[in-house]
């Protein structure tokens, strides 16, 4: 486990509003189309989780709810830890008991008013949900929100611990709209082919052709172009070899990352399992199980799930 000052030193560095009051965040930070949804789920029981690729920017929307939250809570009652190098067991009781015991100077069960307590990348910690329904079932002043790369990955961290608890949004990348108001141009609904908006349309026209070479990852969009396919390969490889290959034990990595440069390949075609298979060499089922992982899909999982978190 590890060492109690040095965890609350890395505690303290990422919670600075403990002492400043505030958080920044980057001018060209937008908000997002799901952030009203979130916002208003800040005064719901249930645990938030978001869940989205690397570099979607699952943390940003994170830390935008910390900076609304600051307007009107108290600095110290909103806490943020990033389990992103970290993994120890029992990580989630230990970090709240610090907070508990330095920052907030009484437990959770003597505390009275509302606190807010983010987890990002927490399915990094085993059983974390387990730790989280320890303290949920006791109906505290606490709202947790989590994040993780993966929902199933996230969601078998957290067993059958939080069914009926837990509410999932899945982040996709930054829709056209999104893309344009990062760019600082707000898209209204228009009538290309009309005259005169011709030189409007044709803004929106490049702007568009932008985004289709940017793509929906906001991380890539202060890189040069050079840095971006770097940025990506490194975000697949991690994607596959950290969180899908890792996660499921993967026997044939290769078998995975073919499928993934053939359906980039054949984007909008029409493919089946069995020329799959018969492309990559290995077995039906193979193919079917790892299209299922790809997919986030595990059938025997049964969570709350927003169907118009992204509406």
């Amino acid at each position: 486990m590890i060492n109690e000052e040095e965890l609350f030193s890395e505690l303290s560095k990422q919670n600075p509003w403990w002492t400043t009051g505030s958080i920044k965040l980057e001018e060209t930070t937008v908000q997002r189309a799901i952030f009203a949804r979130l916002e208003r789920e800040l005064g719901e029981k249930q645990v938030t989780a978001l869940v989205g690729l690397r570099s979607i920017g699952k943390t940003t929307l994170i830390r935008q709810l910390i900076q609304t939250l600051l307007k009107s809570t108290h600095p110290k009652r909103v806490l943020y830890f990033s389990f992103d190098s970290f993994k120890e067991e029992n990580m989630v009781k230990q970090i709240i008991s610090l907070y508990s015991k330095h920052i907030l100077k009484e437990t959770l069960e003597e505390n009275k008013e509302k606190l807010y307590i983010f987890f990002d990348e927490v399915q990094k910690v085993p059983n974390w949900g387990d730790e989280v329904k320890s303290y949920y079932d006791k109906n505290l002043q606490v709202k947790f929100i989590v994040s993780g790369s993966s929902s199933m990955n996230l969601l078998r961290g957290s067993g059958e611990s939080l069914v009926g608890r837990i509410i999932v949004h899945k982040i996709h990348p930054f829709s056209f709209r999104e893309f344009a108001r990062y760019k600082g141009t707000k898209l209204e609904k228009i009538d290309l082919w009309k005259s005169p908006r011709l030189l409007e349309a044709e803004k929106i026209e490049v702007l568009f052709h932008e985004y289709l070479e940017a793509g929906g990852f906001p991380a890539l969009y202060t890189v040069s172009s050079e840095n971006r396919k770097v940025l990506l390969k490194t975000s697949i490889d991690l994607t596959f070899y950290r969180d899908i290959v890792n996660t499921f034990e993967v026997k044939r990595a290769d078998v995975l990352e073919g499928l993934f440069y053939l359906f980039a390949k054949e984007s909008g075609n029409v493919v089946n399992y069995a020329n799959l298979s018969s492309s990559l060499k290995t077995k039906f089922e193979t193919i079917k199980t790892y299209i299922d992982y790809g997919l986030d899909k595990d059938p025997k999982e049964e969570y709350k799930v927003d169907p118009l978190a992204q509406i």
